[in-house]
């Protein structure tokens, strides 16, 4: 007599003996998925509220250039320790430290007064959105198998797409309705609702597993990694993170110095 297949709310296939049911999928994917559209869409937003910014902040060329490479610089410098992290520590936890402090600094942009307190806020964002980013990848690979975990990496993937290309024409349809001072006050306002509603729904649906065993953990790659017994920090090779933050930020520094002077113009980058 064979068992009922498991239904497309359920994750890709029965537990195996003695593991603890799958969640239902469809809740799971929506409280991982909800904070990284909000995460990656604030890369591409803010680049239609540069010209807003700058006439409502007062802010310089270097500003203007530290709202976009703070952001990617914290994000690449946490993304690799906090995904380590997740693996030993738990996923669950680190996801929702990430989400808290993404909507937080979030806040924080929007009612920034000065640019200096602006790329403070969008440095704290870069470093939610790493946090929080690894552990999405880690769920999906513990919590589903076989198809409906290709499926789930596919949604990521399609969420991804959509948030970066969604970025700019959102900004800028914020910013033609409201007017520009308030209008990329805004572009950072929105991610407040998103990542509220995700913290919550995470903390609900999202089953509370523990982190990985430090040695042979599946790590947020997907793949079996080990520690060599290796405890506290030290699991988390800090001469490698300090080496690939180094290289993260010499590119992301030089990046920013070669980067053309924006443009100034009087009028936002809006839709017409």
């Amino acid at each position: 007599m064979t068992s009922a297949s498991p239904t497309p709310d359920d994750a890709g296939s029965a537990a195996p003996d003695g593991a603890p049911p799958d969640p239902p999928a469809r809740r799971v994917m929506v409280a991982l998925l909800t904070p990284l559209f909000a995460a990656l869409m604030s890369i591409s937003i803010v680049n239609v509220a540069l010209p807003a910014i700058e006439s409502g902040l007062g802010a310089g060329s270097s500003d203007l250039q530290w709202v976009l490479s703070g952001y990617a610089l914290a994000f690449g410098v946490v993304l690799v320790p906090a995904g380590r992290a997740g693996d030993l520590w738990g996923r669950r936890r680190f996801f929702l430290l990430g989400v808290a402090v993404f909507g937080l600094a979030s806040l924080m942009s929007a009612l920034a007064p000065t640019p200096m307190v602006l790329n403070i806020a969008r440095v704290l964002m870069g470093v939610g959105a790493g946090l929080l980013t690894p552990q999405i990848i880690g769920m999906i690979q513990q919590l589903f198998r076989g198809s409906a975990r290709g499926r789930a990496y596919g949604l990521m993937s399609t969420v991804i797409g959509v948030a970066v290309a969604a970025g700019p024409a959102i900004g800028g349809l914020i910013i033609d309705v409201v007017g520009d001072d308030l209008g990329w006050r805004t572009t950072f306002l929105i991610n407040v609702p998103l990542t509220l509603l995700a913290f919550v729904l995470a903390f609900l649906w999202l089953p509370r597993t523990g982190g990985g065993a430090v040695t042979g953990t599946t790590s947020s790659t997907g793949t079996r990694t080990g520690s060599g017994g290796r405890r506290g920090l030290a699991a988390l090779d800090p001469l490698g993170v300090a080496l690939l933050s180094a290289a993260w930020c010499w590119s992301c520094c030089r990046s920013s110095s070669s980067a053309p002077e924006p443009e100034r113009s009087s009028a936002p980058l809006v839709w017409r």
